[in-house]
């Protein structure tokens, strides 16, 4: 098969477990990152940029919620199993 120079991403969640046991080398993470998902700052990001890894950030508009589009009424018009009816954040 031949080495191919195989490289990885890790998505929202993933780092913490991953990064010390990758089979690869991790070129990109993709953390969730916005005004209401900060955590990264403290520790992903300085991580990344220690190890020029690539961070391509998820969900910076919060799932919706820096949009514009959620009101009060949105949310409570959404299925009951609509995980955002339940999240303190909306």
């Amino acid at each position: 098969m031949g080495d191919r120079g195989r490289t990885s991403g890790i998505a929202s969640g993933q780092a913490e477990r991953s990064l010390a046991s990758a089979e690869a080398p991790i070129t990109s993470l993709q953390p969730p990152y916005s005004l209401v998902a900060t955590d990264v700052q403290d520790a992903i990001l300085p991580y990344a940029l220690s190890q020029q890894i690539g961070v391509i950030v998820y969900s910076p508009m919060g799932p919706g919620l820096q949009t514009g589009a959620m009101t009060r009424e949105r949310i409570a018009s959404m299925p009951e199993d609509d995980w955002r009816k339940r999240n303190p954040n909306f």
